[in-house]
């Protein structure tokens, strides 16, 4: 008989581990799988764009990240700040178990992109990562 193995909800895993990270500094920007309404200031949308499994215990999600923010007074992004950090948090949790899963890798596939909403006119970064980990028996 073949063994079972389910994985997590990986839009879920992200949300709460950047959630907790930006918690870890006071910073109360939003964290979800849509764009809230109402739009708060500044935000990051986390969604899986596919990924296979890798093998009977690893799957391979893709995870694409848009962070939105305003421009300060001298026009710099804060959409930027915040994919930056949100870039840097994700990619640490290699080789780390978040939420009683292992993290075998964090690979970029698409780096720090700026994409400005056609719909709000909102600054926008978008960024891909795709994660190696491990799934556990249900």
């Amino acid at each position: 008989m073949t063994a079972v193995v389910s994985f997590p909800d990986v839009e879920q895993l992200v949300i709460g581990y950047l959630l907790d990270r930006l918690q870890d500094i006071d910073d109360d920007a939003t964290v979800t799988t849509e764009v809230p309404n109402p739009r708060p200031a500044r935000f990051v949308t986390v969604n899986r764009g596919g990924g296979p499994q890798k093998n009977l215990v690893a799957d391979q999600p893709l995870v694409l990240l848009e962070c939105w923010g305003p421009n300060d007074a001298d026009g710099i992004s804060k959409a930027h700040d915040l994919a930056a950090f949100a870039r840097a948090h994700l990619r640490a949790m290699r080789h780390q178990i978040i939420a009683g899963v292992p993290i075998y890798r964090v690979d970029e596939v698409s780096g720090i992109e700026r994409l400005p909403d056609p719909d709000s006119g909102q600054p926008r970064v978008v960024f891909t990562i795709q994660l190696l980990l491990r799934g556990s028996r249900p």
